[in-house]
């Protein structure tokens, strides 16, 4: 995981713009909930900006999809003073975007693409489901998965600009897949044993696998490592407050990145995937190691219907995807769990 240490420096110049947690507040938090209603979600909407970019729309959006009857955040000044912290020079803000560089362009590591086989009117290689398949596509390999993903293939590492097989990714160095893959491999093998049957016979398996492949490597890679920037401000904000900064200043960075082009489309991503991300970040703050189980039931209880809008989240803070070299290469076969 990634690790940082906030300068004394930052909280010093921050703190005169921000209250942090005193006795007294602490008393409050136990006497009364200090919550603000969904019906003051609008008051939201202009609270301020993020180095020049509006962020109340999308702090408006977050806290009227908060799992919920409440939004755990006293008032709009209080969101905006949330916001004015994590966003000052070296803060939480400037983590994520730097995590974000690091893996948008990442020349060490890429995912594998999935593919299904070829369907076949005879000859299978494999039948499922009633359908015929025969062998994968060229640069392809069958992915190993079981259940509702039989029928998918995976990139072959070596046919593509990272030759090193590494688990669901390939690497362009052995050194570099071993300090990539580490907190990966075994997990999100685990992980995606535990949510493939939500998506069995799917028809578009190819693309579930994919996704899921993604989500869960999210939630067990890049999650925990945003989540363990947030730690870091501990002491001068409470659990709650540092969940609500920290999913506003996701979806801000996928409004602002243009991943998501309008307000509509951002209505409906949170809409969809609020649930699924606040039980996921909740889950990390609380977690000494990755719960596997955890994860594949928040992926479970929030339904197939939401993993292509997870999906897109993720791709603010996930590797390429990787890219099929320009000459076919000749190739061996791959373990995909072991290598």
């Amino acid at each position: 995981m990634i690790s940082f240490v906030f300068a004394v420096i930052h909280l010093v110049v921050v703190a005169p713009a921000f209250r942090t947690k005193s006795r007294r507040d602490n008393a409050e938090g136990v006497m009364s909930v200090a919550v603000m209603s969904k019906d003051d979600c609008s008051q939201l909407g202009s609270i301020g900006e993020i180095r020049g970019q509006p962020v109340g729309k999308v702090a408006e959006l977050v806290c009227k999809f908060w799992p919920g009857e409440n939004f755990p955040v006293r008032n709009a000044t209080r969101v905006l003073n949330l916001i004015d912290y994590v966003a000052a020079e070296g803060g939480l803000w400037d983590k994520l975007l730097d995590l974000r560089k690091s893996r948008e362009k990442n020349e060490k590591f890429c995912f594998r693409k999935e593919e299904l086989r070829t369907v076949v009117p005879s000859n299978c290689e494999m039948t499922f489901n009633g359908t015929c398949y025969g062998a994968c596509p060229s640069g392809y390999q069958p992915a190993g998965l079981t259940s509702a993903f039989a029928p998918v293939c995976t990139s072959v590492c070596s046919a593509t600009y990272h030759p090193v097989g590494c688990g669901f990714g390939c690497a362009n160095t052995f050194g570099n897949c071993l300090r990539t893959v580490s907190d990966q491999v075994t997990s999100v093998v685990t992980a995606i044993g535990r949510v493939s049957s939500y998506v069995f016979a799917n028809p578009a398996i190819a693309l579930v696998a994919e996704q899921v492949v993604e989500v869960v490597s999210f939630a067990l890679t890049s999650l925990l490592d945003i989540v363990g920037y947030a730690k870091q401000i501990r002491e001068a904000i409470d659990a709650g407050e540092q969940q609500v900064a920290l999913v506003i200043m996701i979806f801000q960075i996928l409004y602002e990145s243009g991943l998501v082009q309008n307000l509509q489309l951002l209505s409906s991503m949170i809409g969809d995937t609020g649930k699924a991300i606040v039980e996921l970040v909740e889950g990390g703050f609380s977690w000494r190691l990755p719960n596997l189980d955890r994860i594949a039931d928040i992926l479970l209880t929030n339904g197939v219907e939401i993993l292509g809008s997870l999906y897109e989240v993720t791709k603010a803070f996930m590797y390429p995807r990787c890219e099929k070299a320009g000459l076919d290469a000749i190739f061996s076969l791959e373990d995909i769990a072991d290598n």
